[in-house]
């Protein structure tokens, strides 16, 4: 699964239609995927001065993350807030095949993919990479985190 969605940002970075990122229907893809070797991580961007929380999604988590990320229309570079508290949650897709590591920083319904010098930017209007994000963090931040990180996301209903 990490190798495909590897695959699929590293097409999202280099193939692009007008306003929606697109697969390409290069062999690469048409590839059956490499076993699974490391987890795709997630890391709680909301503490300064202290270790960040970090957790692995589970299989079916990622298997969810895939199709989400690969429909997200791309948009215009955004800045991020470097505010204290709550500033998103970080994404790292490990390519078994290689030592490459693709990043995704999701906030507040904006996703900033990175895979080497390439960035891309993508809208998740309903913040469902998110909601999906948080969720996945509930079995492994202390209750106290979890509601916090509920609150400030905006994402407790």
């Amino acid at each position: 699964m990490q190798f495909l969605l590897f695959i699929l940002l590293g097409t999202l970075f280099f193939f692009e239609a007008d306003s929606h990122a697109v697969a390409c229907d290069s062999p690469a893809m048409k590839a059956a995927p490499l076993p699974l070797t490391t987890s795709i991580k997630v890391e709680l961007d909301i503490f300064s001065g202290r270790e960040a929380p970090t957790w692995s999604l589970s299989e079916k988590e990622e298997k969810m993350l895939l199709p989400m990320v690969g429909s997200l229309p791309i948009t215009k570079p955004v800045e991020f807030k470097e505010n204290l508290g709550y500033r998103g949650l970080i994404v790292k897709l490990p390519d078994p095949a290689s030592s490459a590591i693709a990043t995704l920083k999701v906030y507040n319904g904006i996703i900033r993919g990175e895979t080497g010098n390439q960035i891309k930017f993508f809208t998740d209007t309903d913040r469902s990479v998110e909601r999906l994000l948080v969720i996945s963090a509930k079995p492994h931040l202390s209750l106290d985190l979890y509601n916090l990180l509920l609150n400030e996301s905006g994402l407790s209903n």
